[in-house]
């Protein structure tokens, strides 16, 4: 027996609705289902939340373009922590740069960082070392054909990118003895040198040492060529002067000067007697037929004493003066076995003076 058409709209009408439940049942499960509890991460506290680690964080390296890393302050020692260093090479007018310059930074103390190298030329007279770890440090240059420089320095976060200069001195020197016409030798008196023919940007005035306790000296960094080379300053020679010709790495100088022998000047204050400090005293001998005059100045200590080394013997005029005092001189006789003692008692200005 075939449908009715009235049946098969029930039938229709009854999958929907069986259709609608099993859908409604379905979202009811899934919106009113408790939810599992997830567990918590590892190595945290238990509440869901990740603990901090149990040691501070340590960078694998830093940052390059001499930017360092700003550590915690648990890290300021870490030997991650790098910084950068900018080399400069000052060379004297006189000279020519050198072709090529070794530049090693050298760890110190406990640094157990590795050396590094760089190489400085007329192309490139800057360098910068980049990643150098916090430290104690020392920087060698070696320039071609002059004398090697080292000097210590310390990179911390308080300084991270410091600038070294480093002054070329040519390797070229002079060195020998100064003794006396005794054959004594004469320690602590300055020998100057200068070039007989003049060397442009060349400064004379620090051309010169100091003799030792044997009477040794040496004068470093000079320019090839031929020099004048004499005991005292170059304002004030003593003896006679010799030439030392410099071609290679040094030249050699003996020189010979007479008995030399000294002055103890004390200032004193002419109304309280009490020792003037840091005035000035000049001691002058004047030129003869047979001797060359000569001139020193030295300012009086916390005693009040001026004292003067090296006097080739003769007639000296000693001078004083200062600040709040009236100029005073003296005449006085300087033997080669009679070293001179005086005092000068020196007025005060008053006022208006």
């Amino acid at each position: 027996m075939a449908a009715t058409p009235r049946s098969a709209r029930g039938y229709a009408a009854l999958v929907m609705v069986l259709a609608g439940l099993v859908l409604a049942g379905l979202a009811s499960w899934v919106l009113f289902s408790p939810e599992e509890a997830l567990p918590p991460y590892a190595g945290s506290d238990g509440t869901g939340t990740a603990a901090a680690p149990s040691t501070p964080f340590v960078p694998v390296e830093a940052e390059s373009g001499g930017v360092p890393v700003r550590p915690q302050a648990t890290q300021t020692h870490s030997p991650y922590v790098k910084a950068s260093v900018t080399v400069l090479l000052s060379v004297p007018k006189w000279m020519g740069f050198p072709a090529t310059t070794r530049l090693e930074l050298q760890p110190r103390a406990d640094n157990q960082a590795a050396p590094l190298i760089l190489w400085a030329t007329p192309e490139k007279r800057s360098v910068r070392f980049d990643d150098v770890p916090f430290g104690p440090w020392t920087l060698r240059a070696e320039p071609l054909d002059c004398q090697v420089v080292e000097i210590p320095f310390s990179l911390s976060e308080a300084n991270p990118a410091p600038r070294q200069v480093v002054p070329v001195q040519a390797a070229r020197r002079i060195h020998g003895r100064v003794r006396d016409s005794a054959g004594e030798a004469v320690a602590g008196i300055t020998v100057s040198a200068s070039p007989v023919i003049a060397v442009a940007g060349f400064t004379v005035s620090r051309a010169s040492g100091t003799t030792d306790a044997e009477g040794m000296f040496e004068i470093p960094g000079l320019p090839e060529g031929e020099f004048r080379v004499h005991a005292g300053t170059h304002q004030n020679p003593v003896g006679e002067a010799v030439h030392c010709v410099v071609v290679g790495p040094e030249g050699w100088a003996d020189l010979i000067v007479p008995r030399m022998s000294s002055a103890q000047v004390t200032l004193l204050d002419a109304t309280s007697e009490k020792p003037l400090a840091a005035l000035r005293v000049q001691a002058l001998r004047a030129s003869g037929a047979d001797e060359p005059g000569f001139s020193s100045v030295v300012d009086s200590d916390e005693l009040g004493v001026a004292q003067f080394l090296h006097l080739p013997p003769g007639e000296y005029h000693f001078t004083a003066w200062g600040r709040g005092y009236k100029r005073l001189a003296r005449r006085w006789m300087v033997g080669a076995d009679r070293p001179a003692t005086l005092e000068l008692k020196l007025s005060p200005l008053s006022r208006g003076q």
